[in-house]
């Protein structure tokens, strides 16, 4: 640290981050700012059964989950709710709320870029596209995305699936009964996801309103609102269907649904931008810095913003 010059204030992201950092801070009379992603509790609880090693990962984590909140100048949260949901940890310290957000240079809506990939994937304008991103960990409910896909096909649609994940050969072991001429499965770079949420009409977004879901904000849901998706999920996270209604772009599983227009489609996107975009959200981080670089969160520990 001493070959790095002053520092004003460190941003530690994550709950592990922030207990590291917090105690030195305090010593060296550095704010952290506490940069929490989601309840790390009930993301343990999910993903291990096993009660001796659930018992000790959660002292573990009960343990971070106290210096960070001791340590910290200030909080950043993805919900309100989760904000809540922390606040027993925390001190009185400013907190704000920014949901996760993506970038504007990566994801937009362009109908030239739309027609070039579906051209690529040779899909037909009449066709009906949704599409799926990410892991197929058991919260993201992929099973129950192909139910929903199929039961579409079912009822009529003339229709298609793109299923962007890491696990190619995994999604087509569950995909087995799906048509093939009516699925696409790839692993494709970051930068390219954009062009195939373009392609697409509708992003699958379903999640289960468990204690994970409750008080996230994932950042797919940006992703798909920035490219002018409209995205078929339920009632969780409550967040992002708040924000969905907000915009306009949601749709319940099940429910008949068209494709936006090109001029509404690129509208939600341009309000999707404002809302969730990382640059539109700089002022709000320049103020947090601002504020815990010059000392105001050890002034205003009663503040509390949203």
């Amino acid at each position: 640290m001493a070959g790095q010059g002053p520092i004003d204030f460190l941003h530690a992201r994550a709950d592990y981050a922030a207990a590291v950092a917090g105690p030195w801070g305090r010593r060296q009379g550095v704010p952290v700012l506490w940069d929490c992603r989601g309840d790390s509790r009930a993301e343990l609880k999910e993903r291990v059964s096993s009660s001796i090693p659930l018992l000790y990962r959660s002292c573990m984590l009960q343990r971070e989950l106290r210096i960070a909140g001791r340590n910290c100048s200030g909080a950043l949260f993805v919900t309100a709710r989760l904000r809540e949901a922390m606040a027993p940890y925390t001190t009185g310290q400013p907190s704000w709320v920014i949901p996760c957000l993506a970038p504007e240079a990566e994801f937009s809506f362009t109908p030239a870029l739309r027609e070039r990939v579906r051209g690529k994937l040779g899909i037909s304008q009449d066709e009906i596209v949704y599409v799926y991103s990410g892991s197929l960990a058991a919260y993201q409910c992929f099973e129950e995305t192909i139910v929903t896909f199929k039961a579409a096909l079912t009822n009529g649609q003339h229709a298609r699936l793109i299923v962007l994940t890491p696990e190619v050969e995994r999604a087509r072991r569950i995909c087995a009964d799906v048509p093939s001429s009516r699925i696409i499965i790839k692993s494709v770079p970051h930068a390219a996801v954009n062009g195939y949420l373009n392609a697409a009409d509708f992003g699958m977004l379903l999640r289960d309103s468990t204690p994970v879901n409750l008080v996230a904000f994932p950042t797919k849901f940006a992703e798909y609102a920035m490219a002018g998706l409209k995205v078929v999920m339920k009632e969780s996270p409550p967040a992002c269907v708040t924000m969905a209604r907000q915009l306009g772009n949601d749709v319940a599983p099940g429910r008949a649904a068209t494709p936006w227009l090109l001029d509404e489609r690129a509208r939600c996107a341009g309000s999707a931008a404002q809302a969730l975009g990382r640059s539109a959200a700089m002022p709000i981080y320049a103020a947090v810095y601002a504020m815990l670089a010059r000392g105001g969160a050890k002034q205003s520990t009663a503040a509390k913003t949203s």
